[in-house]
């Protein structure tokens, strides 16, 4: 069987998709990767379908041995360098490009930096099976992924079929570009429960990530956000990106492990552009929330759909550090081909 041994798991290391829609009205979380964005740059890197199942990383990433005779391997989403031992030597590889491996290599992913999740694409994906059309990990729910957990020391994570080697490439641009400093948000559906004092707190104040942060929800700290018609409502529908304010008065986004439905007050919700934003916070990070309508959140959607297609038709073949790309140059009309006489 082709596997990946595990040799050591990191802090958590899962497997996640876009995760299992169509699900909620039995109360069962969507899950998935946090940062879809990291996913489908990470995919295209290893000639993979943007819906492939990776690995999310979470802070540190895990060492493991190949067991299967050719795999691509590229991570996207934080900084780190990839060590690969092979043959008793150890090459440094960076983050945002193929990494070539095959059967007896031992890989090994550091501390991540700048973000504290990131996206492991396998070339070949996981031979898992589907839990609801997903085989995203719930592991609050010990379902789906592998065994419905994160991986542990001593798993063999088996593989799916090997696929001939393809083309080394690489995303030329950094990936995300620079910390969000602003996250924007729809107001409501529960505004009214809130002072209009409060409104301008939450939209006008900075606002920090507290230590409890994972994948159910960004706890914050800031200003007491007061209420005005008590902080209980009944309950009602959750999405990815609501922002519940429980009687703290502190906010709450929740995320992809969310529960799918509650009965605190929800402010606002963040819009659809803004949610891979929500997965590079680390606890400490500080941001502001902007308001936006309904169409503009659906216009920005729409943007970013079009700069994350240009950041895919970026990616071109990698070549070593001061190699010419001399076809780059040609399409760029800054040399022209030899005159013959």
């Amino acid at each position: 069987m082709s596997a990946l041994k595990i040799i050591d798991p990191g802090l958590l290391t899962t497997v996640q998709d876009f995760g299992r829609g169509g699900a909620q009205r039995y109360g069962v979380p969507v899950s998935g990767v946090r940062d879809r964005e990291a996913m489908v740059l990470a995919n295209a890197l290893v000639g993979a379908p943007i819906d492939q199942a990776v690995l999310e990383l979470g802070y540190v990433g895990p060492a493991f041995l190949v067991q299967t005779d050719t795999l691509e391997i590229a991570l996207v989403g934080a900084e780190m360098q990839i060590e690969v031992m092979r043959d008793g030597e150890t090459r440094v590889f960076p983050d945002r490009r193929t990494i070539p491996l095959k059967r007896g290599d031992r890989v090994r992913c550091g501390a991540l930096r700048g973000a504290p999740s990131a996206c492991l694409a396998l070339s070949c994906g996981v031979d898992l099976p589907l839990v609801l059309n997903s085989q995203a990990t719930f592991a609050k729910g010990s379902f789906g992924g592998f065994r419905g957990r994160a991986l542990a020391q001593g798993d063999r994570l088996p593989l799916g079929g090997a696929m001939p080697p393809g083309q080394i490439l690489c995303l030329p641009a950094p990936f995300p570009a620079a910390p969000a400093q602003t996250i924007r948000v729809v107001l409501g559906p529960q505004e009214d429960h809130f002072t209009p004092e409060a409104v301008e707190t939450f939209l006008t104040r900075p606002w920090q990530v507290t230590q409890e942060a994972d994948r159910m929800g960004l706890r914050l700290d800031g200003p007491r956000l007061s209420h005005a018609k008590g902080y209980n409502v009944t309950s009602d529908a959750i999405v990815t990106g609501s922002i519940q304010v429980p009687g703290s008065g502190q906010p709450i986004i929740m995320l992809v492990d969310r529960q799918t439905s509650g009965g605190y007050p929800k402010i606002a919700t963040v819009i659809t552009a803004d949610l891979p934003a929500l997965a590079r916070f680390s606890p400490g990070a500080s941001f502001h929330f902007a308001a936006v309508s309904a169409s503009e959140g659906a216009h920005l959607a729409r943007a970013r759909a079009a700069e994350m297609a240009e950041l895919l038709a970026s990616i071109a073949p990698w070549r070593p550090s001061g190699q010419i790309d001399e076809a780059a140059l040609y399409r760029e009309n800054l040399i022209s081909p030899p005159i013959l006489d």
